[in-house]
């Protein structure tokens, strides 16, 4: 079971089930649908919503909108050998990818879309933890006290803001790490 990674274990401390979850670099932005296959998964996704929509306070300013303003709007519940590792909320501007609504996002993921007609060049994110709401939990088929990472994008591409994400994933099948090289400069 070691040899296979299906079990990890620790001198003095015993056996333990191997960590599985899908991993992301907090980063770079990637394509969910990449980071579950390198994970070595099966992707799949559930598209729950996508049309376009009247937008609230919250995400008039997120897109630098006025509020009421139409905004292409989806829900997508993105799976790892048929779990889901996280529920995207995504907000698109419809002047920065006009052809949104007809994107099959059971093929294709936001992500890929977006980068395929407008490649993106600069992303804020935020990360914090969240607490999901009986209806996420329904959707991500995880129990009411699973705690979830919430993951908060803003996107540009060279044409301005794209969109806006909240991204729910809960923290048992999906990790944020990252790895930074420092470089040692001596000044004289």
């Amino acid at each position: 079971l070691a040899r296979s990674g299906d079990i990890v274990r620790r001198r003095g401390a015993g056996s333990f089930i191997a960590d599985d979850s899908v991993r992301s670099s907090y980063l770079v932005v990637r394509n969910i649908a990449d980071e579950v296959i390198d994970a070595g998964q099966r992707y799949g996704s559930r598209v729950v919503r996508h049309r376009a929509i009247t937008c609230d306070a919250e995400i008039a300013a997120a897109l630098e909108l006025e509020r009421g303003a139409t905004v292409y709007h989806s829900i997508i519940a993105h799976l790892a050998d048929d779990e889901a590792v996280q529920l995207e909320y995504r907000y698109v501007r419809p002047d920065a990818a006009p052809g949104y609504l007809e994107a099959d996002l059971a093929v294709e993921t936001p992500n890929h879309y977006l980068q395929r007609i407008c490649p993106l060049v600069e992303a804020r994110q935020e990360i914090a933890a969240a607490m999901p709401k009986a209806a996420q939990c329904e959707l991500m088929g995880i129990r009411r006290n699973e705690p979830c990472l919430l993951i908060t994008r803003t996107t540009w591409a060279k044409c301005g803001l794209v969109s806006y994400a909240r991204i729910l994933a809960p923290s048992s099948r999906y990790r944020l790490m990252g790895r930074l090289q420092f470089t040692t400069q001596v000044t004289s």
